[in-house]
């Protein structure tokens, strides 16, 4: 028993019973050093019992090796990788250097991970204990945190220690997180006590805690060095505690004791981050130091050597070691090193360049090699750090230049904040063509992570600098984007008139991305006759192309053309390649503009799981832009199912995230919602002040009826007029040709006669329309004809407005159906909803791939996730659904089942 850990002992206890019940967990204990993280985890491993363990430790000089803590970690259950699917395999080979690759896909490294440690489990329940998490490499963090963020019904128990107060910061990503404190007297006592078969008297506790803080490594420092006599109160204790501010002044007491041999051996071997005995030995004979040295290394019990493995016996032995050191002792080990690992070019590079004094145009080769190798296997944070190091090597002229790389690398591994430090520093001696790659970093950092109105001019600058034409059309699409964002209709235009004067880009793809910009451009600029036949290449062009990233641009033609069907299809068919190619990181654009097809298809529940899927996604890829426009779209079917407190946790989460960054687009759908859901109660007037302000196209045309029947209601009439006048022409109604939501808008502003018309044309099945549209513009035909004293003519537009709410599940569009048709003289049950009405959205994607004849294992490979948790989710939903097979399943329909809520 660890003295004073009682409480912690049993979190671990529990976070182990429940991987063994199929409840996989992870937990994080963090603190100051000293406070007894390491021996928790040597507890953990010792009550782990039969089940499999791993380990793996942060090193800080291994820090910015990628994948290092992977390797580690997983090299005990590497024989499971053949269970993977193939891509998630193939990628986590790469990533451990067990085979040669393209750059690796970061995402399927860390679905690989956790697939790999499922695999693992259905042998025996597994518990990975990871040390000074803080330390590791940020490739191998970021997997393990996803990881166990994604545990489920896994036999799976992960066990992080992370210290506080380091440089380094372990990122949790939301793991629950455990701080330990330090002992109290009672505890000091028992532990003081030990070697003395007796608890130490309270008040020599006492002073030590005082004196200690309750740091457990530090109290057995002290009762290391103490006299027996002065730990059982029969001897007064010193004056002056042989104590550092820093905890660590004992052991560097101990280690200066040892011979001058032994001392460089140990400093080797805090330096080396392979932990390999044999690696110290022989990076310590090219200093003159022999074996014998570790003898008394040993001795002093500052380190363990167990066949290879040399261990400190804590963490802030190493670091105490490596602090204490001279620089040029330091510098000697580390060159030692890189000589002793030669035959690993990485570390031997990073070896070299602790042990250079700049400028070392050798140290900087070996760093851009090893940077290099990183960025072919991805491992972008791994490239920017050996490059960044590298300009700190290089001669000064030649130090911008490996910024700017740095600098991009950095962005491309997801590190905004060190991508733009590192472009700072780069842009202060960069010359002519490295300003320009500035200018392309920037504008692109800044329309994915900050204000999309700022990046649209950084990026058609940019765009005007480059001389090829493909370059230039890429980042005109992303500042015409970034203007839409924005509610910049004149930058959109302006974006696709430059893109529309360049020369055709030599590859097929940008030649579709410049159709689609420069159509785009067209349609805003109201030139639909110039728009069209762009946009209609760009749809043609995407039934022939096989990549998910043109079939999403065909898809968004579509949609501009209005061809919504064509426009799902498409999107379909980007998401499934995206996951059978596994590519996550494409996903969560396709998967949002899919949610938005089964939105205006009705089909709600669909939505709700693209939506959050996609959600899910864009977070763990770090896509920041996508999730502002996801928000939106949640925020949108709350609102229009009814579902206040949704409504306003979503819209206080996008004030949070997407807010502060300007994204207009996404900000005046949450505005369209908050409107919508005021409408639906009767508060018109306060509907009208939510969506006054409304003034992107794409939101001013989705929002027309709520705008206008907030604005009839809530008495502004003239301000109803104008919004109808700007985009619904006068006349009848067929030869106009207009859909229902325009028909039903020119009736809210017409006479009784007028907007009978209007709404009769609305309510024909002919009448191009959304299924809300449709029962909306029902429910107005009803009311104004039951308002007229035609109560008996109002019931059928009621009764089809009450089923389509009802199929739609619009609870408060439901509810005022159902009293109007009971004012019309007819009362109806209320319909209960269908089967995924009662599935969770991750339930429904499950469930429906599972109807499709998929089994568990693909399931699990297509939307990113444990074989284990896929078991897990069919289980609840046979339970749910009341079903006992996959042939029930089959017959249930789910992907067009009109009653569709999430669960």
């Amino acid at each position: 028993m660890l003295a004073g850990r009682a409480g912690e002992l049993a979190l671990i206890d529990r976070l182990l019973d429940d991987a063994r019940r199929s409840t996989g967990r992870a937990l994080v204990l963090r603190g100051p050093a000293g406070m007894g993280k390491s021996a928790l985890l040597a507890a953990a491993r010792q009550r782990a019992g039969d089940m499999t363990v791993l380990c793996a430790q942060g090193i800080e000089s291994e820090s910015e090796l990628a994948f290092a803590g992977l390797h580690q970690l997983l090299r005990g259950v590497l024989a499971h990788l053949p269970g993977l699917p193939p891509p998630q395999a193939d990628e986590l080979r790469s990533a451990l250097g067990l085979a040669r690759g393209g750059p690796v896909d970061r995402f399927l490294v860390s679905v690989g991970v956790l697939g790999l440690l499922a695999e693992a489990a259905e042998e025996r329940p597994v518990l990975c204990l990871v040390d000074d998490a803080h330390w590791l490499d940020v490739a191998s963090a970021d997997a393990l945190v996803f990881a166990a963020r994604r545990l489920r019904a896994e036999r799976i128990a992960v066990l992080f220690a992370a210290r506080d107060g380091d440089r380094r910061r372990f990122p949790r990503g939301g793991l629950p997180e455990h701080r330990l404190a330090g002992l109290d007297p009672a505890a000091a006592a028992a532990l003081l006590g030990e070697p003395l078969g007796t608890a130490a008297p309270p008040e020599v506790a006492a002073r030590l805690v005082r004196a200690t803080g309750g740091s457990p490594f530090a109290l057995l420092e002290l009762r290391s060095v103490l006299p027996a006599a002065a730990l059982r109160g029969v001897a007064p204790l010193p004056v002056a505690l042989p104590l550092t501010d820093d905890l660590v002044g004992l052991v560097l007491e101990q280690f200066r004791r040892l011979p001058d041999a032994t001392r460089t051996l140990l400093l080797v071997a805090a330096a080396d981050d392979t932990g390999s005995a044999g690696t110290a030995l022989a990076a310590s004979r090219t200093l003159g130091v022999a074996p014998d040295a570790l003898g008394p290394a040993e001795d002093s019990g500052l380190v363990t050597v167990a066949e290879d493995r040399l261990a400190f016996r804590h963490p802030l032995v190493r670091s105490a070691i490596l602090r204490d050191a001279a620089s040029a002792d330091r510098r000697a080990a580390h060159r030692a090193l890189a000589g002793a690992l030669a035959g690993d070019p990485d570390r031997s590079a990073w070896h070299r360049a602790g042990a250079a004094v700049p400028p070392d145009p050798g140290a900087v080769a070996e760093l851009v090699a090893t940077a290099a190798r990183a960025r072919a296997r991805g491992a972008f944070d791994a490239a920017s750090a050996a490059t960044e190091r590298a300009a700190g090597l290089a001669a000064a002229g030649d130090r911008s230049g490996h910024l700017v790389r740095a600098a991009v690398d950095a962005w491309l591994a997801g590190q905004t904040g060190r991508a733009r430090e590192l472009a700072a520093r780069a842009r202060t001696r960069a010359t002519g063509p490295q300003r320009r790659e500035l200018d392309r970093l920037a504008g692109t950092i800044e329309f994915r992570c900050g204000r999309p109105a700022e990046a649209f001019g950084v990026l058609v600058r940019a765009a005007e600098q480059v001389e090829d034409d493909g370059q230039a059309v890429r980042l005109l699409a992303e500042a015409a984007e970034a203007a839409s964002i924005a509610g910049d209709v004149a930058g959109c235009v302006e974006a696709a008139s430059i893109a529309g004067r360049r020369g055709p880009p030599p590859e097929p793809d940008d030649g579709v991305l410049r159709d689609l910009v420069v159509g785009m451009g067209a349609f805003l600029a109201g030139d639909r006759d110039r728009a069209a036949p762009l946009l209609r290449r760009v749809v043609d062009a995407g039934r022939s192309l096989a990549g998910a990233v043109p079939l999403a641009q065909a898809g968004r033609a579509a949609w501009y053309l209005g061809e919504e069907g064509t426009a799902q299809t498409l999107f379909e068919r980007s998401v499934q390649v995206a996951r059978d190619a596994g590519q996550p990181g494409l996903l969560p654009y396709s998967l949002n503009r899919l949610a938005a097809c089964e939105v205006a298809a009705g089909r709600w529940g669909s939505a709700t799981a693209y939506y959050e899927e996609a959600l899910e996604l864009a977070r763990a890829t770090g896509q920041e832009e996508v999730v502002g426009h996801l928000l939106g779209g949640l925020a949108q079917l709350a609102a229009f199912r009814g579902d206040e407190p949704a409504l306003l946790s979503l819209s206080d989460e996008f004030g949070r995230v997407a807010g502060p960054r300007g994204l207009v687009l996404p900000q005046e759908q949450v505005a369209w919602a908050r409107g919508h859901l005021r409408l639906s109660e009767g508060r018109a007037a306060e509907a009208v002040v939510a969506m006054r302000a409304i003034g992107h196209p794409a939101v001013l045309a989705a929002s027309l009826v709520d705008r206008v029947e907030a604005a009839v209601h809530g008495g502004e009439a003239e301000l109803a007029l104008r919004w109808v006048d700007a985009v619904v022409p006068r006349g009848e109604p067929a030869s106009a040709d207009l859909s229902t939501a325009q028909a039903h808008a020119r009736a809210l502003v017409g006479d009784p006669a007028e907007a009978e018309r209007y709404l009769a044309y609305a309510c024909r099945p002919d009448t191009p329309g959304r299924p809300l549209d449709r029962a909306r513009a029902a429910l107005a035909a009803g009311e104004l004809l039951r308002r007229h004293g035609r109560r008996v003519d109002a019931r059928g537009p009621l009764e089809v407005a009450v089923e389509g709410f009802g199929a739609l599940g619009a609870d408060r569009w439901a509810d005022r159906a159902r009293r109007e048709l009971r004012a019309a003289g007819r009362s109806i049950r209320t319909e209960q909803p269908g089967p995924n009405a009662r599935l969770t959205p991750q339930e429904l994607q499950v469930a429906r791939y599972a109807a499709l004849g998929r089994s568990n294992r693909d399931v699990a490979a297509l939307l990113f996730i444990s074989q284990r948790t896929v078991d897990f989710h069919m289980r609840n939903v046979f339970a749910k659904l009341g079903i006992a097979s996959r042939t029930e399943l089959a017959h249930l329909p789910l992907d067009r089942l009109a009653a569709t809520r999430s669960g």
